[in-house]
């Protein structure tokens, strides 16, 4: 497994959807990769950080208009997708 390979299967990694040989094998690259190890913690940070706004409102309350305005449209059109 490639780095660019381990970067485009975190995100199901993380929600437990990554099919067993996939995931043993993002674990054997994990493993031997610290450059992926980083970009996995930092992803995980991002997406904990992301939880903690959306739960927080007086951190809502710092955002720019125009970002949370992105994020919204943004998740309505995933939401579509699905």
């Amino acid at each position: 497994m490639t780095c660019r390979d381990a970067l485009e299967i975190l995100a199901d990694y993380l929600d437990g959807t990554l099919p067993l040989r996939k995931r043993l094998s993002l674990d054997l690259h994990l493993s031997l990769c610290r450059h992926c190890r980083a970009y996995l913690d930092n992803y995980k940070r991002a997406i904990q950080a992301s939880r903690d706004v959306l739960t927080d409102q007086s951190l809502c309350d710092k955002l720019p208009e125009d970002l949370i305005q992105a994020i919204l449209a943004k998740r309505k059109q995933l939401d579509r997708v699905d």
